[in-house]
């Protein structure tokens, strides 16, 4: 099985010790608990990453590794039925950190496979870089990994947003017209049950929010949401 991780580059040297989870919670795992996070594809890797990047513009300086785990390497499974109903909310309920660190303390496996709350249906794997197995896994080496602008965060897209609203003749000093719907709106319907943190469009632009320095410490410590 092959799965991916990505960070920032200044981060890549310390990807895979879970230093960062010893500092900072994550859904899956309390502060003090060493845990390392993966994705099994590019793609989910890439959208674990979006959900926490509120700047106007994206970050260029990330890297991502593939991680080879062999097919003797153990795989716990936590499978989705058997979550509380609120399992995916933001932030997730206290009961996943304790399924996070109790799969630790059990040490029965290197690896757990989690259900993604970005993407239904989907995975992430947890890795324990404290377990025997570790070792086995096959992780290569950290290749420069680049967003796409067009993801850029909410606020920025809120901006477009209003650039788009036009005026229809005749109008003084009122919006009488506007343009296409906002994508948000109208990707929601497509499909409800996308995590809305990943979109671009307006959101809690007036809530208080850490710096964007803060969210980055926050997300690359301690994983995915």
């Amino acid at each position: 099985m092959r799965v991916f991780r990505i960070c920032q580059a200044r981060h890549a040297a310390t990807a895979f010790t879970g230093d960062g989870a010893v500092l900072y919670p994550g859904r899956w795992h309390p502060r003090g608990v060493r845990v390392v996070y993966t994705s099994e594809s590019r793609a989910l890797a890439a959208l674990e990453q979006l959900v926490h990047l509120h700047r106007p513009r994206l970050p260029d300086d990330f890297v991502c590794f593939t991680v080879d785990i062999p097919d003797g390497v153990a795989i716990r499974e936590v499978v989705a039925g058997t979550l509380p109903a609120e399992w995916r909310k933001h932030p997730g309920p206290p009961e996943l950190q304790e399924i996070g660190a109790a799969w630790i303390a059990a040490g029965d496996s290197a690896c757990l496979e989690v259900p993604s709350a970005v993407v239904p249906g989907e995975h992430n794997i947890l890795l324990n870089p404290r377990h025997a197995d570790f070792s086995k896994l096959v992780i290569g080496p950290a290749e420069p990994f680049a967003f796409d602008e067009r993801l850029r965060s909410r606020h920025a897209g809120a901006r477009s947003a209003r650039r788009l609203t036009r005026r229809a003749p005749g109008a003084r000093g009122r919006v009488t017209r506007e343009s296409d719907p906002p994508f948000e709106a109208t990707f929601a319907v497509l499909r409800p049950d996308f995590d809305r943190r990943a979109l671009p469009g307006p959101s809690n632009a007036r809530s208080k929010v850490p710096s964007a320095e803060t969210r980055d410490a926050y997300r690359i410590e301690a994983g995915y949401a």
